[in-house]
């Protein structure tokens, strides 16, 4: 995930690099610019969206099987591993569910920094909550 935010995190020096300051602005089409930006960080924070929820639906799945086996066959003699594996997998899951906060968070402000550097340039109607 680290690798995939990198992105996000260097939005204010790739705005910086790309967007112009007011005494060049004639030199750069910074509506282009913001909509290319705008772009680029949609798709990546769907890419990630999406992989973190097929990682909550996998690990969903896995506890849920977990589960099932033992309700099924309670004393079997291969489940004496599984309430381990079970609470382990519980675990994952909870991280994966607070990654999926986490992205939201980073998301937030990854738009509010663009929004910042392209009102004058850009509108679009994922900037609504920002004004």
């Amino acid at each position: 995930m680290h690798t995939w935010r990198k992105s996000d995190d260097r939005i204010n020096n790739e705005l910086n690099a790309a967007l112009p300051t007011a005494s060049f602005t004639k030199s750069v089409d910074a509506t282009k610019q913001c909509a290319t930006f705008f772009e680029q960080l949609s798709k990546l924070q769907k890419e990630r969206f999406a992989a973190i929820k097929q990682c909550i639906s996998v690990s969903s799945k896995r506890i849920s099987d977990m589960k099932s086996q033992l309700e099924t066959s309670p004393d079997s003699p291969s489940n004496e591993n599984i309430p381990v594996a079970l609470r382990k997998e519980q675990l994952q899951l909870r991280q994966f569910k607070s990654e999926l906060l986490e992205e939201e968070i980073i998301q937030n402000s990854a738009l509010k920094v663009l929004y910042e550097r392209c009102r004058d340039h850009y509108n679009n109607p994922a900037f609504e909550r920002f004004k």
